[in-house]
């Protein structure tokens, strides 16, 4: 009775430290998916570019360059981008604007696929929270049945003329190509 007792209590300890290890394990590292955002090599914050450490150059300060006005527009997202939907059997052309911190996305245009399109009511569609001039994160407002959604997505740009729009909600997953018109 006694070898049981400490048998139950050493057990008892073991799933308790072992829980307390992985519970300062997933506070200290970071999931696979936030991993990936912050170990890119820059950030763009305002006017220029923050350049973090590579694991060789640990030891160094962080340095800051002034970018050039050729350099911002190059990755810039402002201005109008095209995306072309199977299902819509068309394009919806959209009006990228920095406002603050952030750009808003506004639809501009519908176009049937013969290009001939139809103004419309400018409405929010994309909200670009972060952008590191390869990256980024935000919110697509999306309308399925009636209802409105605001579904976070993921921007990874492919050159300055295209970018692609990913988004995974409750399983229903897809990517979105837009070009800039």
């Amino acid at each position: 009775m006694k070898i049981a007792n400490i048998t139950f209590k050493v057990l008892g300890y073991i799933i308790i430290l072992g829980g307390l290890a992985l519970l300062v394990l997933f506070a200290l590292y970071p999931s696979e998916y936030e991993m990936d955002y912050y170990t890119q090599e820059e950030y763009v914050e305002g006017n220029s570019v923050v350049t973090q450490p590579t694991s060789e150059e640990k030891t160094k300060e962080t340095t800051t360059i002034e970018k050039s006005t050729t350099e911002q527009e190059a990755i810039s997202l402002t201005g109008k981008w095209k995306v072309t939907y199977k299902s819509l059997e068309g394009s919806i052309v959209y009006d990228i604007k920095k406002e603050g911190k952030l750009f808003n996305a506004y639809t501009s245009e519908i176009q049937d696929e013969n290009g001939y399109g139809e103004k419309v009511t400018a409405v929010k569609t994309l909200i670009i929270k972060s952008f590191n001039g390869k990256r980024g994160k935000g919110t697509y407002k999306v309308e399925f049945e009636g209802k409105k959604y605001n579904v976070p997505c993921k921007i990874k740009l492919i050159d300055k003329h295209t970018f692609q729009l990913s988004y995974d909600y409750y399983g229903y997953k897809d990517t979105e190509v837009w070009k800039r018109d």
